[in-house]
């Protein structure tokens, strides 16, 4: 079995470490040398880059943020016929029942490609306005909001070109917004105008007091009519009353001619056998005509009892039953009648009170229809936008340096580089 020997360890002792290996170590000492030996360079390189941030400090124009907000135009959604949403409700509320004339992505885009470059474009030759482009301005939408923001950073000079522009990209907006809602306020209007004239018709005083009164004769005429069949009434029982009375005294006639006629039947019985009681001829004729006017009274009196009376008896008993039916169905016509009458007046009320509703919600409906308008005007920036030259000098020390320390580290580097080749060409040449 073959066994190599373990192979050398290098030693870590400084003393013992290759010189090319201690030359490629890096020593801050070095750097420093390094640093000091090109100070020059990176004396200059910081100047130099101090003095372009100078310059730039001094020649840039300040800028200025410029801004205008929209609010996107909508209608409110109604919570019922009435009411709509309060200040104490949540945003989400009023958000869920808010819906916007366009969505806000869509307005934004309509901005970015329409309005503000056909708006730049008419501004196109005024004065500064040669180098405005769409680019300078940026459309913000707000997000779960119909808000939208345009804004432009710009130098001063430009600032009333910018303003000019952004205040006639939204009155585009707006007029267009406008069109989109003038038809439904038109129809609106008109709804509430006839909606008005249908609640002004109920509650005048006039035209309500004549309804009711058209009803109110209705009732009165089926009382009068009540009136009249109890009247009636009273005149059939009247009546019936004195037929009984007529019926009574015929009877009691009759009985009076029954009790004449059998007197003179035995009047007539007893002197009808002559001798010395016998009546002469004249005086039997005399009897026998008052006994044929009492039997024809009698006969007469019968018919009239058992015949006349009768037939009347039940004629105005028909008419009493009749009488009774009608009186019977009045009373349940005048009560209907009555019924008709409360619920009218409480239907009237209900239509006064629904009617009122419905124009207090076409009023409310158009209250909420939220016109698009600027609720911010195109206002410039108190501040400068951008570093400032605090900021531009700043900076400009700080990259100044560390671009001459980056000079000073390539330059020693090149020494490095040209001393080395230098000692190989020496060596080849020994050698």
């Amino acid at each position: 079995m073959n066994t190599q020997p373990p192979l050398p360890q290098p030693s870590l002792d400084p003393r013992v470490i290759p010189a090319s290996y201690r030359d490629d170590e890096i020593s801050l000492v070095d750097l420093w040398i390094a640093i000091a030996r090109h100070k020059k360079l990176v004396l200059g390189v910081a100047g130099a880059v101090l003095l372009i941030g100078l310059a730039a400090a001094l020649v840039m124009p300040k800028k200025y943020d410029y801004s205008a907000v929209i609010e996107i135009g909508g209608k409110l959604q109604q919570l019922d016929s009435v009411t709509t949403f309060t200040a104490n409700e949540s945003p989400e509320t009023v958000k869920s029942n808010f819906t916007a004339n366009e969505s806000p992505e869509t307005v934004k885009s309509k901005l970015e490609s329409s309005y503000l470059p056909n708006v730049i474009r008419k501004h196109m030759g005024e004065a500064g306005t040669a180098d405005l482009t769409p680019r300078l301005f940026k459309v913000q939408a707000t997000k779960g909001s119909n808000i939208l923001i345009i804004s432009s950073t710009v130098p001063e000079e430009l600032g009333d070109a910018i303003k000019a522009i952004m205040q006639d990209t939204t009155q585009a907006l707006i007029k267009d917004h406008d069109r989109l809602t003038a038809t439904e306020i038109a129809g609106l209007k008109s709804e509430l105008s006839d909606a008005q004239r249908a609640l002004d018709a109920l509650i005048d005083p006039d035209a309500r007091s004549a309804k009711i009164k058209a009803v109110e004769k209705e009732v009165e005429d089926t009382r009068v009519r009540l009136i009249s069949l109890e009247s009636e009434r009273r005149l059939i029982e009247a009546n019936l009353f004195r037929v009984d009375r007529q019926e009574e005294m015929l009877k009691g006639q009759l009985i009076d001619v029954d009790t004449l006629i059998k007197k003179i039947n035995q009047q007539h019985a007893k002197s009808g056998g002559g001798g010395k009681g016998a009546l002469d001829s004249w005086t039997q004729m005399v009897i026998y005509n008052q006994l044929q006017q009492l039997l024809t009274r009698q006969a007469d009196f019968e018919e009239r009892l058992h015949i006349q009376l009768a037939a009347e008896r039940d004629k105005l008993s028909k008419m009493l039953e009749d009488n009774a039916h009608q009186i019977a169905s009045t009373k349940a016509l005048v009560e209907q009648r009555e019924a008709e009458l409360a619920a009218f007046m409480k239907d009237l009320d209900r239509q006064t009170i629904a009617q009122e509703h419905r124009v207090k919600s076409i009023k409310i409906a158009l209250d909420n229809i939220l016109a698009t308008r600027l609720i911010l005007e195109p206002v410039q920036s108190n501040e400068p936008a951008g570093p400032g030259k605090a900021l531009i000098l700043a900076l400009s020390v700080f990259l100044g340096l560390f671009a001459g320390l980056f000079a000073a580290f390539i330059a020693e580097f090149r020494d490095k580089v040209l001393e080395r080749m230098a000692e190989q060409g020496e060596e080849s040449a020994s050698a």
